[in-house]
């Protein structure tokens, strides 16, 4: 029986990327925050203008398929139970 670790081998990569030349700060900024309710939430400092990306639907739909992944999840942990009681059948019931 052979082990993984027996086979392991360190790599090292090196690349050469070529620097680019800094541009001048033009002192034009965009703070942005990021929340849950309201997803993101940025202001530009130059236009003096915010604006605010909802996140309402987005966390609606998360949780929508959190209970679903929850419930089918259950479902597959009853059966196992079922699995492990039965001694030694591996078939899932229909």
């Amino acid at each position: 029986m052979f082990l993984l670790s027996e086979f392991r081998k360190k790599v090292i990569f090196t690349v050469k990327i070529a620097s680019k030349e800094i541009k001048k700060d033009n002192n034009n900024y965009l703070s942005i925050d990021l929340v849950i309710s309201n997803l993101i939430s940025c202001y530009c400092n130059k236009t003096k203008e915010s604006f605010i990306i909802d996140g309402v639907q987005h966390l609606s739909t998360n949780r929508y398929f959190a209970k679903k992944i929850k419930y089918y999840q259950s479902i597959l942990n009853g059966r196992a139970i079922e699995i492990l009681k039965e001694s030694s059948i591996y078939i899932l019931k229909a």
